[in-house]
């Protein structure tokens, strides 16, 4: 099969598939309201100079840049588990398609998939102009910056998500948790530019004096001189060693674990399949469905908080006692600043797991011809309410002690909002990466606002807030509920 053509289809299928998820508009949507927003800062200060048609080019290309680097990564990190989950893997593994080429075609269709978002920021740019640019509209300038600042970016994220989905221990949601800080880090600290900010900055501070418009500073955009050009030309060289890493690392979608131990194969004692004994006995005995019974609430309860809690390593176990014995020790207002957002971080591996499980294993069948299946849905929604509260119950008790009941509604709210969102999500898209992205999102937000604060680490939420995150909440189980019949109907 020609290598060109191969990695075009595997390419155009990967982009294809992800046009009618949510999860790009969710992307385009951030990016575009903190571009247009005339409170938020995003990238750099707008004020540094006049707002022509280069600053305006420059500042949108960041955002989208900043945009796909953090929420990108959680649209695109699927492009593999699609095909190892829902079936096509082991034919694929089965053709003369090559590691390379698979690896390639899926990297190529990521960086399609996030384009679109480049493609709608350029135009949001000009929408933005005729808001509140000056000067004439010159189209190379305002372009130019989503090429040089918001492309980098686009295929760098293309390739680590690929290496996220390559790399067996990078799969889980702590990878998603590890790459959202780490980018947040990079975008505090400045230690690497991948948004792009520096050079602007740089570019801006250099006009002389004299050279205003209105009163202004009159930047004239980027120029394509070899400095800024080698250094954006470097994401690009790291993209293709990542690219490069992520084909070695592919196991063509080989489930088997080799255990190292390596034995004669005539000591091996080995049955045919077809063979079979010379006296053969079953005895079968199906005991009656009772109807009348009712549900076994405590029992299914008991068996969705092990499937839930089960699973994990030792170190997670301990890191949440260690959180919870630090918020019922430290002083309250240490509590409120350092530990809760951590409390609120830490039982993301679990929430992810809520409303994938049954289309991941394929036990929706099982679970469908069962008496209850909405039933069973709920009671997932009711133990991720109880394991978050039980996260949660050391710093609700100081909360109680000192008096504060609207804090206190708070923590309640965030506890049935946060699995309801886990569940509707999984339930409509059968993957956890938009509950990942979305919600990394809100926990930022809400460390940042009061008024989207469902943790109480501001302190400060207004009584409307936990109002609202029931009301979602209760929106999102519903929505839960409904995807669970369209499937049972299916």
């Amino acid at each position: 099969m020609n290598k060109l053509r191969a990695c075009y289809h595997i390419a155009w299928t990967s982009f294809r598939s992800r046009l009618a998820g949510y999860r790009l508009l969710a992307v385009v949507v951030v990016a575009s309201y903190f571009a247009l927003s005339e409170t938020a800062t995003v990238g750099f200060n707008r004020d540094l100079a006049a707002n022509n048609a280069a600053l305006v080019g420059a500042h949108t290309a960041v955002v989208a840049a900043i945009a796909i680097l953090l929420f990108g990564f959680f649209v695109v990190r699927d492009a593999i588990a699609m095909d190892r989950y829902d079936g096509p893997g082991e034919l694929i593994a089965a053709t003369p398609v090559r590691d390379e080429t698979y690896i390639f075609g899926k990297w190529l269709g990521n960086v399609l998939v996030l384009s679109i978002v480049l493609c709608i920021m350029m135009i949001v740019a000009v929408f933005r102009f005729q808001i509140e640019g000056v000067g004439s509209l010159d189209i190379w300038k305002l372009v130019l910056p989503f090429l040089l600042l918001t492309f980098p970016a686009v295929v760098l994220v293309s390739a680590l998500a690929i290496l996220f989905e390559t790399i067996e221990s990078l799969r889980g949601g702590w990878a998603s948790v590890v790459y959202f800080f780490t980018v947040l880090l990079v975008f505090v600290s400045g230690i690497v530019d991948p948004m792009g900010i520096r050079p602007v900055v740089s570019s801006i501070q250099s006009v002389p004096d004299t050279q205003t418009l209105n009163g202004e500073t009159l930047w004239n955009g980027l120029s394509l001189t070899g400095t800024i050009a080698l250094r954006r030309l470097l994401y690009v060289a790291a993209t293709l060693v990542v690219v490069g890493i992520s084909a070695v690392q592919f196991n063509r979608f080989d489930t088997t674990v080799d255990s190292g131990d390596s034995e004669d194969d005539s000591e091996v004692e080995t049955t045919s399949p077809l063979s079979t004994p010379d006296e053969v006995s079953i005895e079968t005995s199906l005991s009656s469905v009772n109807t009348d019974a009712g549900i076994d609430l405590p029992r299914i309860l008991w068996a969705e908080g092990r499937l839930l809690l089960g699973g994990h390593r030792r170190g997670w176990y301990l890191g949440g006692g260690l959180l919870w014995l630090a918020s019922v020790s430290l002083p309250l207002p240490t509590v409120r600043d350092s530990i809760v957002p951590l409390l609120w971080i830490w039982p993301l591996l679990i929430w992810s797991k809520m409303g994938i499980r049954e289309s991941r294993h394929g036990t929706m069948p099982f679970v469908g011809s069962s008496l209850y299946p909405v039933g069973q849905l709920l009671a997932i929604w009711a133990v991720g309410v109880a394991i978050t509260l039980l996260f949660m119950s050391g710093v609700g008790l100081r909360i109680f002690l000192a008096g504060d009941v609207i804090q206190l509604f708070v923590l309640v709210s965030g506890a049935v909002f946060v699995p309801a969102l886990a569940l509707a999500s999984g339930s409509w898209t059968k993957t956890s990466r938009l509950f990942e992205g979305s919600y990394l999102l809100l926990w930022y937000a809400g460390a940042q606002s009061k008024w989207l604060d469902f943790m109480g680490a501001t302190g400060q939420a207004h009584v409307v807030t936990p109002i609202a995150f029931v009301c979602c909440g209760a929106i999102l189980l519903w929505s839960a509920v409904i995807s669970r019949r369209c499937q049972l109907r299916s």
